[in-house]
């Protein structure tokens, strides 16, 4: 009895060990929104094969040097790429068919640093897509010669696939750094750039009428209640199916095939950020203050930004935001003024328009 009783206990133990480390190696939500990243059959935002890899050789070499860490702050302050635990964020090296490709993913923009935390979800104050589009095309076409040469010589072979990612690489930054699309200041976006995808698929050149729908990169927290009034509370892309999260890729050479091939991936991403909540405000408050403030947001920012409630253990509980007009908050009108009519009915008509909608404010 006692033999088959310590072997139970031993069983018991083992299991007990087993579904604590599986269920202790699960990732967070936002660990695994660092890691997504929509490249797909080649298409998607990427670098030429070799780019990225050719960068952590040089890092390699110079790591733990003054070089390495003016050549990470270089990146951080000409490109507002992030960094943490000394590597770039939101750029990953992945295997494609014989071939180490650069890809960016969701977190380039989507996350940033505050109060000295490092924190996914929070809009990326800092990324400047003009400025990456200029140093990616020069950079791009810089190697593409040398891999070119390389190739004349027969030192290294360069196939067919790799001659068409070098391309969509360097088609993706011709675009990011187009002045029609290039806003010129870091921490703003061009919806333009998504939008002039539904303009390519329509057979025409996306308009030249100023406005490129700059936006900040908006913050991932509250997510879910975003969506009753639109993708990212702007009112105008619908939020269910959440198709407009995939808008910078379908400008990067993705088809509407690839995209519906690939689509579950894009509503599971959706339902990584949904799980995402705000980490707490590090510093002292000071009751008193706080009390006072808190009466002047109710009387006066309320208004517009809406009143907020928590939950027993001091987590935010979301609510939909209000829809107001421009007219009445009076900020910049580039971001509405970019979706005309012609535009929303582009949108409608597009190869995607049963995944990429239009929520019933625009």
């Amino acid at each position: 009895m006692s033999f088959f009783y310590s072997l139970t206990l031993i069983i018991l133990s083992l299991t007990a060990t087993f579904f604590s480390l599986a269920y202790g190696q699960v990732p967070s939500a936002a660990d695994q929104l660092r890691e997504i990243d929509f490249f797909y059959n080649g298409q998607g935002m990427h670098l030429s094969p070799g780019v990225l890899e050719k960068l952590d050789l040089v890092r390699d070499h110079i790591q733990g040097r003054r070089a390495d860490e003016k050549l990470l702050k270089t990146l951080m302050r000409r490109w507002g790429i992030q960094q943490t635990d000394s590597k770039l964020v939101g750029i990953k090296s992945v295997q494609y068919e014989g071939n180490s490709v650069g890809v960016l993913g969701c977190v380039a923009c989507h996350s940033g640093r505050a109060a000295g935390q490092y924190i996914v979800g929070i809009g990326n104050k800092n990324i400047d897509p003009g400025q990456i589009g200029i140093d990616g095309f020069r950079l791009e076409k810089a190697y593409k010669k040398i891999t070119d040469q390389l190739h004349r010589l027969r030192i290294k072979k360069k196939s067919n696939l790799a001659r068409e990612l070098e391309s969509s690489s360097l088609l993706l930054m011709q675009k990011l750094q187009d002045p029609r699309f290039s806003i010129g200041a870091q921490g703003l976006v061009p919806v333009s750039l998504v939008g002039s995808w539904f303009y390519e698929v329509a057979g025409e050149e996306p308009p030249n009428h100023g406005y490129k729908g700059a936006v900040k990169v908006p913050s991932w927290f509250g997510f879910e209640k975003k969506l009753e009034v639109g993708q990212f509370a702007d009112a105008i892309g619908k939020g269910h199916p959440p198709g407009w999260i995939i808008g910078v890729e379908i400008t990067s050479g993705q088809t509407p095939k690839s995209v519906r091939e690939y689509f579950s991936r894009v509503e599971h991403t959706s339902n990584l950020i949904s799980q995402l909540t705000p980490p707490r405000y590090p510093f002292l408050i000071h009751s008193d203050r706080a009390a006072r403030g808190k009466v002047i947001f109710e009387n006066t920012c309320a208004k517009c930004h809406g009143t907020y409630s928590y939950a027993a253990d001091g987590s935010p509980l979301y609510q939909a935001p209000k829809v107001i007009s421009q007219s009445a908050i009076g900020t910049d009108p580039d971001r509405l003024d970019y979706v005309t009519e012609d535009f929303m009915d582009k949108v409608r008509k597009s190869p995607l328009a049963d995944l990429i909608q239009l929520s019933e404010y625009a």
